[in-house]
């Protein structure tokens, strides 16, 4: 049996950039999880680096310009929703 789709199957660069945030705030969150535990190797670095990378080229596939990470740049996800952190 086929999935059911609704919609039209169009995602909106918003959408986009949400899902990329996200992954890039569970990458982080799981890095700095691992260095809390005491764990910093060779590998870890360059997982980090890959999946930063990966987000990136999907960015830069749609066209998105993702927020340097900082303050500004730091989103939460809570309940499946990508919240941005606003400064003042």
């Amino acid at each position: 049996m086929a999935e059911q789709r609704t919609g039209l199957g169009v995602w909106f660069r918003e959408e986009i950039r949400d899902a990329l945030e996200a992954t890039r705030e569970a990458k982080l969150t799981t890095l700095e999880t691992l260095r809390e535990s005491g764990v910093e190797t060779p590998e870890l670095r360059a997982y980090h680096r890959g999946v930063e990378d990966a987000i990136k080229a999907v960015a830069t596939t749609f066209g998105i310009k993702l927020k340097p990470r900082g303050k500004e740049g730091q989103v939460k996800v809570i309940e499946g929703r990508v919240l941005r952190e606003r400064s003042g």
